[in-house]
This record gives structure tokens, sequence and C-alpha cells, in this order.
């Protein structure tokens, strides 16, 4: 599984949409999109902004179970 499928994957099961994950994260929300559908990658301070807001660890974004 990739970054695009945790991202999704992880947004899902917290029953957000993309929308609400930009609004919490402060990420623009044509970029959470783009991050869901591979067409941008994300860096770590975007993936730090995800952990914070949906209070994970970082290593589950990289795949780290």
């Amino acid at each position: 599984m990739d970054i695009a499928e945790r991202i999704k994957k992880l947004r899902e099961a917290y029953g957000i949409t993309s929308n609400e994950l930009a609004e919490i994260t402060g990420i623009h929300p044509v970029s959470i999109r783009k991050y869901e559908t591979r067409k941008m990658v994300p860096g770590i301070e975007v993936i730090d902004k995800m952990c914070k807001a949906l209070r994970l660890p970082r290593m589950i974004f990289e795949g780290i179970p």
C-alpha cells in the first residue's frame, strides 16, 4: 500500500471527507485530492500536519505497522 492509499484509507476510517481533512490540517483541499490520486506526493511537513490533526504517529503513514 502506498502513501496515497494510506491517506485515503485513514481519512475514510475517520469518517471524514477530503474537504474536512483539508480543513483540520490546513492543507488545500485540491492538494489532499492530488495526494490521494497520486498526482502529488506529500512531503514530510504535510505528513506531519496530517499526523497531528489525526493524532497518529508518522510511521502509520510511512507504512510501518
